[in-house]
């Protein structure tokens, strides 16, 4: 009877959990110590210290507890899972493992040497067509055509429209000339003329009688300056500038390029329209008082307005 219980209190001593509870009651450490150190429950600590993995289902996790629970007490980890394996042995590590699956793993998305040259000309040639295409609206932008009511392209115009065309003076009648004298005033004049050859004495009153024959000029209505003035526009250019201006009737009173250093003056029936090139160098005056030019100035330099009297 005795050699019949010997052999299995002899394998109890050397199983993995008593050579563990063992050690660790040696060191004086609890079993809530352990589980803490070794981020497990206490009742799965308890349970490797009884031998009884079955709340383990794989081995190699069983392994892998009892080598960290041999490191934590400074064991070594071979004889704990030697008497693991002498307990529950190695049917694991005997069955066969199927073999990787070779993948062929496509090439890194970095381009070659080629590839990165091409997108390199292909961001080159894409910088400069935005660049040329910029380039291109802020030039005609600032040199945008001025087309005038009429339907014309005052930019395309030749030249030789530029000589100003200033309209004939008007002239005003002389108001001192003589006024030649009334239907009455010659039935009466021969009344005056005596029948015989005047005297000495009688002389002298011929000269009134011309006196009264003179008609009274303070009487009629005489036009005066003020009333005839014609509103003249006086223009002086700092710098070459297109002009185009058109009075009330429609007749360009001023039209072409005019050259810098150069003047221009002329006259007619206003309101005036006004389409003034390189207006920032362009000084214009009506009647003597200059115009300022700013508030109707576009963003191109280009003055288009019209000018009462």
């Amino acid at each position: 009877m005795t050699e019949r219980h010997d052999t299995p209190i002899q394998d109890t001593l050397h199983m993995p959990g008593t050579l563990l509870k063992a050690e660790r009651e040696r060191q004086g450490l609890s079993v809530d110590t352990v589980a803490r150190k070794l981020n497990l429950k206490p009742s799965l600590v308890d349970d490797f210290e009884r031998n009884q993995f079955d709340k383990v289902q794989i081995a190699a996790y069983r392994r892998g507890y009892l080598r960290s629970y041999a490191r934590l007490l400074h064991m070594d980890e071979a004889i704990i899972v030697d008497a693991h394996d002498r307990q529950f042995g190695r049917e694991d590590a005997s069955t066969p493992r199927a073999a990787p699956i070779q993948t062929i793993k496509p090439r890194s998305g970095r381009p070659g040497r080629l590839g990165r040259i091409v997108f390199r000309l292909f961001t080159l040639l894409v910088i400069a067509v935005l660049a040329g295409l910029t380039l291109v609206w802020w030039q005609s932008r600032d040199n945008t055509p001025d087309v005038t009511d009429d339907g014309v392209d005052t930019t395309a115009l030749p030249a030789s429209e530029s000589i100003t065309q200033i309209p004939t003076p008007i002239e005003i009648p002389d108001t001192t000339a003589q006024v030649s004298p009334t239907p009455e005033q010659q039935d009466t004049a021969p009344t005056t003329e005596p029948a015989t050859p005047a005297t000495e004495e009688t002389a002298p009153s011929t000269p009134e009688v011309a006196d009264s024959a003179t008609p009274d000029t303070s009487s009629a209505p005489v036009a005066t300056d003020a009333d005839t003035a014609v509103p003249t526009l006086a223009m002086s250019f700092a710098q070459d500038s297109w002009v185009r201006i058109t009075d009330s009737s429609g007749k360009n009173v001023i039209s072409g390029l005019q050259t810098a250093g150069t003047t221009a003056q002329a006259e007619g029936t206003p309101p005036f329209r006004l389409t003034i090139g390189n207006a920032s160098h362009v000084t214009l005056r009506l009647n003597g008082e200059q115009v300022n030019l700013a508030p109707h100035t576009r963003s191109n330099n280009v003055a288009k307005f019209t000018l009462n009297q």
